[in-house]
């Protein structure tokens, strides 16, 4: 009797990891483009930045988004990376660390969550944060010989899918960073000859029967 091979699809599913990626990765398709949508179509007035800062801000965010990709890229096992695979992985980690801190200080002044403009961006800069925190966190913590080998298999774990989440969470903060549609230039500021509300008066002109010439 001749056994058919699982398809390759099939071998994907059944593997925890994998299965995630693929929910993440659609899922974050889905709502980076719904994102998206969403500030091309409403108007809201974004704060004026310098062009030096927001420079700066594109240069550390590129980076940033770089150094993630690859580490996300490399880090797509089921086991433990090797090789150079794991050289990779290891190389962007100090990136993305100064990439993330330089993300927060260049973004927290305008991240508010009061602010209900950009709403989405401003969690998902937040929940970036927070999940780097915890991805780095944890994968310090499994180099450290004070847990054992169990939790240690714990720790990678949990390092893993908070990168993953991480990696979501940018992903859609930077979808809510493209500019929306700017709004239509209205007649403030033009001059009254150009305002379409104003009502150009006509110059009084005088002639010379509106004079009495006295020959006295």
């Amino acid at each position: 009797m001749f056994q058919l091979a699982p398809a390759p699809i099939l071998t994907v599913l059944t593997e925890p990891f994998r299965l995630a990626v693929l929910v993440a990765l659609a899922v974050t398709t889905l709502s980076g483009l719904l994102i998206i949508i969403l500030a091309r179509v409403r108007k809201v007035a974004e704060q004026v930045t310098p062009p030096r800062l927001a420079t700066l801000r594109k240069v550390v965010y590129s980076v940033t988004a770089v150094a993630i990709a690859v580490s996300g890229f490399t880090g797509l096992s089921e086991g433990m990376i090797s090789g150079w695979a794991l050289w990779w992985h290891m190389a962007v980690a100090p990136l993305i660390i100064s990439g993330i801190l330089m993300v927060g200080l260049l973004g927290a002044e305008r991240a508010s969550l009061r602010s209900h403009a950009y709403c989405a961006r401003n969690i998902m800069f937040w929940l970036t944060l927070s999940l780097s925190v915890v991805a780095i966190g944890s994968i310090l913590l499994c180099m450290l010989p004070v847990f054992g080998s169990d939790d240690q298999a714990t720790l990678y774990k949990l390092h893993k899918y908070s990168a993953l989440f991480l990696l979501c969470a940018f992903v859609l903060h930077l979808c809510g960073c493209i500019p929306g549609k700017p709004e239509k230039e209205s007649g403030i500021g033009k001059p009254d000859s150009e305002s379409p509300h104003s009502e150009s008066k006509p110059a009084e002109r005088l002639s010379s029967n509106d004079y009495e010439i006295s020959g006295s």
